[in-house]
C-alpha cells in the first residue's frame, strides 16, 4: 500500500485491477472480501474509485455454467460494505446493490429463456 500512496491518485485503481478481490481461491465463488480489498477499500483516498473498479471486475470475461450463479456470489461483497462505518462505502454499497441484484435476476432470465430455446429445439 505504500506504493500506492506515492500516487493515489492512479495507484490504488491499479491496485484494485491487480488484487484478488475475493478470499476464495476461485473467484467464481466469491464468499467475502479478500484481505487486501479490505484493506485497500479502508485507506485508499478515493474508496468509490476502487469499489467501481472491483465491481467492473465481477463479471468475468470467460465461465462454464451459469454466469448469473457466478454473479450472485459477488452479491455478499456489496452486501458486506451496507453497513460501512465509512459513509461514502456504505452509500456506494447501498446505491449498487439493488442495480447488481438487478443485473444478476436480468442474466438469470437471459440463461432460462436461453435453455426453454435449445430444449424446443430438440422436441
Amino acid at each position: 500500500m505504500a506504493w500506492a500512496a506515492k500516487k493515489p491518485e492512479t495507484r490504488y485503481e491499479l491496485l484494485a485491477r491487480a488484487m484478488r478481490f475475493s478470499h476464495a481461491g476461485d473467484e467464481d465463488h466469491a464468499k467475502g472480501w479478500s484481505s487486501a480489498a479490505k484493506r485497500l477499500i479502508e485507506v485508499a483516498p478515493e474508496p468509490v474509485r476502487v469499489l467501481d473498479t472491483f465491481l467492473l471486475r465481477f463479471s468475468p470475461n470467460s465461465w462454464s455454467g451459469s454466469l448469473a450463479d457466478i454473479l450472485a456470489t459477488r452479491m455478499p461483497l456489496i452486501e458486506a460494505l451496507k453497513q460501512h462505518s465509512k459513509a461514502e462505502i456504505a452509500d456506494w454499497a447501498n446505491a449498487h446493490a439493488p442495480a447488481f441484484a438487478a443485473s444478476v435476476d436480468r442474466q438469470r432470465d437471459h440463461e432460462a429463456a436461453d435453455h426453454r430455446k435449445r430444449d424446443q429445439a430438440f422436441e
